[in-house]
């Protein structure tokens, strides 16, 4: 099965250079976990809820928060990959690129 086949829509998505209080905004006003960030068109990285549970400030933007660079994969990306992917690298999304875009 590709992951094309199985991915949750409509990715939740926040400019990266926004203040984190607009992010942690966004989680609370609807049902997502993650936010994936983006500068235009382009991924910056991924935050979780758990990663406003640290200690930040308001002036901090929401990729301040970011802990890692974003890891990614493509749409025809086999979802046994993507598992495999998501439990060796301790993450719990997985943005899906076709091309540079996400989707």
């Amino acid at each position: 099965m590709r992951l094309s086949e199985i991915m949750s829509h409509p990715v939740t998505t926040a400019p990266a250079f926004a203040p984190a209080e607009d992010g942690l905004r966004a989680l609370h006003a609807g049902t997502a976990r993650h936010i994936v960030l983006v500068n235009g068109e382009a991924l910056v990285g991924v935050l979780c809820r758990c990663d406003f549970d640290g200690a930040w400030n308001s002036w901090d933007l929401l990729v301040d928060l970011r802990k890692r660079l974003p890891i990614w994969v493509r749409p025809e990306t086999s979802a046994l990959e993507a598992c495999g992917l998501m439990r060796r690298a301790g993450i719990g999304c997985l943005p899906v690129l076709d091309g540079s875009t996400l989707v």
